[in-house]
């Protein structure tokens, strides 16, 4: 007959075998969530690599768009006539709200490159001299609406970023953009 002793220290031993097998299960348990983990991460990263690549696919399609381009023309124009009247009933005007409208996007462009929604060597290798002229041209308008309203410096920081940013990185276009040359007519 079985004492119970004896059922005792199998019981014990069983005991023992399945906390040992209970320990490498937690352990290959753990092994496999971390590998679960790693590969977790490597998909969120891809998934926002994907994301900030359609978000500069977007922004670039806008800016190359045709009419893109017919606008900035008309922006700057609009802000040297802001500037020949010296300003003068443009406030709060259609033609103001629009040349808003149009710095804003500046502006968004240059804070989804500093918080890295958009590759920030993407945004400045794109854009080069174009921001930098850009800003030159709106900058006066910008500090004139500043005071008028009276907002702190930090009016359209990011616009400004961009702009120090496509200077430091493009210092040859920055020397020429801000003084264009004249025309050059045929040779004589």
């Amino acid at each position: 007959m079985v004492s119970f002793a004896d059922v005792a220290n199998w019981l014990t031993v069983a005991g023992s075998i399945a906390l040992i097998l209970g320990a490498l299960f937690i352990v290959l348990q753990l092994r496999q969530n971390n590998r679960l983990l790693g590969m977790n991460a490597t998909l969120i990263e891809t998934t926002l690599r994907q994301e900030r690549s359609d978000v500069a696919i977007a922004l670039l399609e806008h800016l190359t768009d045709h009419t893109f381009a017919h606008r900035r023309w008309r922006m700057h124009e609009l802000v040297k006539r802001f500037a020949e009247s010296n300003w003068n009933g443009v406030f709060e005007s259609e033609e103001d709200f629009e040349v808003r409208h149009f710095v804003q996007i500046y502006e968004l462009i240059g804070t989804m490159a500093r918080r890295n929604v958009v590759d920030r060597e993407i945004v400045l290798d794109s854009l080069q001299h174009q921001v930098i002229r850009d800003w030159e041209v709106f900058q006066p308008h910008l500090r004139m609406l500043a005071a008028r309203y009276g907002v702190t410096a930090d009016y359209f920081v990011s616009f400004e970023w961009l702009a120090s940013e496509s200077k430091q990185r493009f210092p040859a276009s920055a020397a020429t953009v801000a003084a264009p040359r004249a025309a050059v007519g045929p040779a004589s």
